[in-house]
């Protein structure tokens, strides 16, 4: 099969990829309420599935006559699957994107029986019926047509992957920035009785009140970086709109506020 050539296998990689981010938004958009754009990448498509549909196919096609090992065999790949991209993203980035640690029977958050129950029933469907008439596309298509269509999409993905990089980067950046500054707010006004310490807004609101009282006793810089901190900043919260669970124990503030700013502009959005 052509499928298994280098070209073939990475557009069976991108269809894998794009069915998953279709059906993260269907499923994220029917709770939500609103289209959600999911996964890292800004394209439509989501890699772990891509390299999910990979691993299930080339595994699991040999078992696809026997139901009970080819739905088990699935739910133990996808399974391993998701811990480790839980796993890689925590430690590459110091934060946890996903959280299923509230729903019953979760290993340490990064997986869960639910969603692994749905993903051995996927992987089952893809090999059983999908991937027949996806590899039949493929494989109908010429050698050439085949190579440039893998190239080109392969350069779509590279400029994505760098693009979001880049932004993921800024983004634990300004999270850091965020926290540290609201650290230092709470080691310099928390023995204040006017300062309130509950939350990021919390504070930059009793900072702010205060220096209108008390004009010139709050320095301009610190009154520039409460406003900076308190603008619209598209890029970290599309991270939180595309992952609303995601935790870090170092930022805590950081993330209550982001998250806070979001409900606030959703509910505005909703009057």
């Amino acid at each position: 099969m052509l499928t298994n050539t280098l070209s073939g296998l990475f557009l069976l990689f991108v269809v894998y990829s794009t069915i998953g981010w279709i059906c993260e938004v269907i499923y994220c958009g029917s709770i939500e309420k609103r289209f959600i754009n999911r996964g890292f990448l800004h394209g439509p498509w989501c890699p772990v599935y891509g390299f999910g549909g990979l691993l299930v196919i080339g595994f699991l096609e040999p078992f696809k006559n026997n139901i009970f090992i080819l739905y088990s065999a699935a739910f133990v790949i996808t399974g391993i699957l998701e811990y480790l991209t839980g796993w890689l993203l925590e430690s590459l980035f110091n934060t946890k994107w996903w959280d299923y640690s509230e729903r019953k029977f979760n290993i340490k958050g990064r997986v869960c029986l639910q969603n692994l129950l749905l993903f051995a029933a996927a992987g089952s469907i893809a090999v059983l019926f999908v991937h027949p008439h996806i590899a039949f596309v493929i494989d109908s298509l010429s050698a050439r047509t085949r190579q440039y269509t893998a190239f080109g999409l392969s350069a779509f993905f590279a400029v994505d992957f760098a693009l979001t990089l880049r932004k993921l980067t800024d983004f634990t950046e300004y999270l850091t920035r965020l926290e540290v500054f609201v650290e230092s707010l709470k080691e310099h006004y928390e023995h204040e009785i006017w300062f309130k310490s509950q939350s990021a807004a919390e504070m930059f609101q009793a900072v702010k009140e205060h220096s209108l009282i008390r004009n010139g006793e709050i320095s301009e810089r610190i009154l520039q970086k409460i406003d900076s901190f308190s603008e619209h900043y598209p890029a970290a919260e599309r991270f939180f709109a595309k992952f609303p669970s995601m935790q870090n124990k170092k930022r805590l503030f950081a993330i209550q506020h982001i998250k806070q700013r979001i409900r606030t502009r959703l509910n505005r959005r909703s009057k």
